[in-house]
């Protein structure tokens, strides 16, 4: 994967940064990254 989409999945995040998905988590909770709901999944949007 070079290039993320404008909206991507949490496990799209994780493999671009090479980390945890439970990393992300973290991420999302401390509120370091936003994301929001899209069905019962999660999306995060590209800045």
């Amino acid at each position: 994967m070079d290039e993320l989409d404008p909206v991507v999945s949490i496990d799209d995040v994780a493999e671009y940064f090479k980390v945890s998905r439970s990393t992300i988590f973290k991420a999302l909770k401390s509120g370091k990254l936003k994301s929001y709901k899209f069905g019962r999944r999660r999306r995060i949007k590209r800045e």
